[in-house]
């Protein structure tokens, strides 16, 4: 799987770090994950990993942003490629036409991740209010650890409800993903570490994604999403999975 490498969720690090070294003989290819390791002096997780990782004869590291892919050259022997994040392999659509009707959808994080100050918060929903706009909350973390039965129709329920907002601001990395393959407008507010600021690079000539670090550049955002006509994709994005594909195929 892929999504987190670090310490920062050490259980599924170690996990990670254990079938790696279980299964040394195996070709391996993580798939594609954002790395944060704490800049302790010594940091047991991170050394664990460095040993496991480049002791293994047929590792590949999939990294889905360029710090993360830095990260994994200088820290372990083993190859590593740069690769969109997998729900990005699905196709933008929208299940109903675009329509501007002053509905917010507020998807943010509740946990350790979160870099969101509850003046920005405030100042965001001052915002919206002051511009006519009525606003929810949501967290895609509210599905987390569910045995989910017919997982194909929930995430289809998922991508209509976000079409049913004229726009989406998020500090979830899934969440500007959602809102990309279901053609909804987003504004992308960083994490902690990171991770959204360098996961859009994936949405670069796409019309409707939007990445921001203030409420100056909020506002802005939205007074783009206003002027929207069409929903613009990024064209270039699926060519990124070429190397993945040679990769599980065996070519080089």
């Amino acid at each position: 799987g892929g999504g987190n490498m670090g310490d920062l969720y050490a259980n599924e690090e170690l996990l990670r770090q254990n079938i790696i070294k279980w299964f040394p003989l195996n070709k391996i290819i993580s798939l594609s994950s954002s790395t944060c390791f704490s800049k302790k002096r010594k940091n047991y997780v991170l050394e664990r990993a460095k040993k496991n990782y480049s002791k293994h004869s047929s590792l590949t590291l999939v990294a889905r942003d360029i710090p993360t892919q830095r990260f994994y050259s200088s820290n372990f022997k083993c190859e590593n490629l740069l690769c969109p994040d997998m729900v990005l392999s699905s196709f933008p659509q929208r299940k109903t036409e675009y329509e501007k009707n002053k509905k917010v959808l507020l998807c943010l994080r509740k946990d350790i991740e979160s870099n969101l100050s509850e003046n920005l918060k405030k100042d965001l929903e001052d915002l919206l209010l002051s511009n006519n706009y009525l606003f929810e909350y949501w967290d895609t973390d509210d599905l987390s650890g569910k045995n989910i039965e017919n997982k194909s129709e929930k995430i289809d329920e998922i991508l209509n409800f976000l079409n049913t907002f004229q726009f989406v601001i998020t500090d979830r990395y899934h969440g500007t993903i959602l809102s990309y393959i279901s053609k909804t407008p987003c504004i992308g507010l960083d994490n902690s570490y990171g991770k959204i600021k360098n996961g859009f690079i994936w949405f670069k000539n796409c019309n409707y994604m939007f990445y921001a670090d203030s409420i100056y550049e909020i506002k802005n955002a939205i007074q783009k999403i206003e002027n929207l006509s069409e929903l613009k994709i990024n064209e270039e994005l699926y060519k990124n999975f070429i190397l993945l594909e040679k990769s599980l195929i065996g070519e080089k």
